[in-house]
């Protein structure tokens, strides 16, 4: 007999509204998720520049580069920004609105367990984190940020390589959930989760 869960993985989705949708307005919906959810962690981001870093001087293109502040204020910039990229991406969708983050919420989209249960704390780790942002990393904050702390590091040469494949991962990451029945990106995959419309 099947341990039955708890807590918050007690609230299971009814598997059948994974299929239920018109695929088609799924990922338009999903692709509007990404850019308003783009934007938002990039306003994010901007904080610590906006209000403290840069120092009074006018804000530009440079003050976004964690060069431009040396190793010790790059490294506070670079953890502030993971730090809120992290509750934005991980934590309010586990803790506050039911695997949904900003953009999830205005398209009316979610992102569940394959086994229709919500997701959890570590679920959206592998999700976000791992996935979105390490894996994939081309349209991240997080892996924005992470390709950055190569330079920071002084590890100029592999700046660029890490550049061009985290861009061309996510492409192909793009392109799998195009042609994916049930709308998973590499993400998805790693993460375990699925994106259903929010009933």
């Amino acid at each position: 007999m099947a341990k039955k869960k708890t807590g918050k993985h007690q609230r299971k989705t009814n598997e059948l509204s994974i299929g239920m949708y018109d695929p088609l307005k799924l990922k338009v919906r999903r692709a509007g998720a990404v850019i308003i959810d783009w934007y938002v962690a990039s306003v994010l981001a901007a904080i610590p520049v906006t209000f403290w870093l840069r120092g009074g001087e006018s804000i530009h293109t440079g003050s976004f580069d964690l060069n431009t502040y040396g190793m010790e204020k790059g490294l506070i910039f670079a953890c502030i920004v993971f730090i809120l990229s992290f509750l934005y991406y991980v934590a309010v969708p586990v803790f506050v609105w039911h695997g949904q983050t900003l953009g999830k919420r205005i398209c009316g989209i979610r992102v569940i367990r394959m086994d229709g249960y919500e997701v959890s704390l570590w679920d959206m780790v592998k999700r976000e984190v791992i996935g979105a942002g390490i894996v994939e990393g081309g349209f991240s904050v997080i892996g924005t940020y992470l390709r950055q702390l190569l330079l920071l590091f002084g590890l100029v040469s592999l700046f660029t390589p890490a550049k061009y494949l985290s861009y061309i991962v996510t492409v192909s990451s793009i392109i799998v959930t195009l042609f994916d029945k049930k709308n998973r990106a590499i993400h998805d995959r790693i993460g375990n989760t699925v994106v259903i419309r929010a009933l």
